[in-house]
Formats: C-alpha cells, structure tokens, sequence
C-alpha cells in the first residue's frame, strides 16, 4: 500500500446507511440508495486523479498501467465505473466474479476481489499479483458514501 485517502462524497449522506434492527431480526440492516452508482461515477475520475498524482505515478493508459481493485458493490457501480474511465471489460473481470460468486459482502468483499486477483494472477503466470502490472487502484465504498481509495504497488510473484 503507497498511500491511502477517504473521501466523503458532498451530499450523499443517505446514500448508504447501516440501522442495528431489534425483534426478530436481529442484526445489522443496510439501505442502498438507487443514485449511489452515479454519485459514485462523477466522482471516479478525480478520485484517480488525485491518487495517482499525489503519489507521482505517470499512468498514460488506465487499461495498460494501472489494475483493478473495485468494490463490487453492484453491477451498476461496476458498469458505471467501467465506462466513466473507459476500461476494458477485464480490467473489472476479477470484481465481477466476486459478485456473482458472493454478492456484496460490504467490507469484506474488497478483500476477496484481491485474493481473486492473485489467483487469476498466479494461474496466468503473470510477474504480479496485480494482473502482471505494478501500480493499481483499490476503491470501496461505504456510508456517507465513503470512497476509500488505495493506491497499490505489487510485488513480483516469486
């Protein structure tokens, strides 16, 4: 991990929102709202933006530098992801055979779409866990919306 940032998208506070439920069933319930895919799209690019920069990291072509760590929180913010920074189906391939293997697992997913990552990775006898390349973004999301993004830095697979 080379750095990390939490962003707060401005006027999304019901966009995802987490209640403790009592009677029967008991437990943790979370709402969706329908326009978090989009609040989540017209923030991305900035988003890259600011991480690749602040870490100095030249990345011409964001299907042919950087791979792919997207919470799959739906296939909504997957797809809108996808086309808001012009990637190629692959580039989500890892994410989106998480979700349908698991859905959105909320926090936890991240880590599995990783470990999908250096599966695929492994399997392809690619030089990194990250697809073959070196530099990549992690994003997941949370409430507020909280987009938390990661820039990450993979090792050569011995």
């Amino acid at each position: 991990m080379v750095s990390a940032s939490q962003d707060i998208l401005p006027g999304t506070e019901d966009g995802v929102v987490f209640k403790l439920s009592e009677g029967c069933y008991k437990g943790i319930v979370y709402t969706l709202h329908n326009e978090m895919p989009l609040h989540i799209a017209n923030n991305i690019e900035r988003l890259v933006k600011d991480a690749l920069e602040q870490a100095g990291v030249m990345a011409k072509d964001l299907n042919k530098d950087v791979f792919w760590a997207v919470h799959p929180g739906g296939r909504k913010i997957l797809d809108m992801v996808e086309t808001r920074l012009g990637l190629e189906k692959a580039k989500l391939e890892a994410a989106r055979e998480v979700m349908r293997r698991h859905g959105n697992t909320l926090s936890s997913c991240i880590m599995v779409v990783l470990d999908e990552m250096r599966r695929r990775s492994v399997e392809r006898s690619m030089a990194t866990a990250g697809e073959g390349l070196e530099w990549g973004l992690l994003f997941a999301f949370g409430p507020g919306i909280t987009v938390e993004t990661i820039l990450l830095r993979a090792l050569p697979i011995s």
